[in-house]
């Protein structure tokens, strides 16, 4: 989860290139980070926008894997 926060801040505060780098090189990682990562952008897909409707694992009332 938490390389998951850091790259969905990072599209969310409009740093694309830094995020996009970050996504790539996590997703080839296999360990906890890399592997934690892919399991929860499978959950919650990363809004590359400033805003966003989805849901998160931060949504009010819920577990991430509800």
């Amino acid at each position: 989860m938490a390389k998951w926060a850091e790259i969905q801040y990072l599209y969310l505060i409009g740093e694309t290139n830094v995020a996009k780098r970050e996504e790539y090189i996590t997703r080839k990682r296999r360990d906890e980070y890399g592997v934690g990562f892919c399991l929860y952008e499978d959950h919650y897909p990363l809004s590359r926008e400033a805003m966003f409707c989805e849901d998160t694992p931060f949504t009010p009332d819920r577990y991430p894997f509800d």
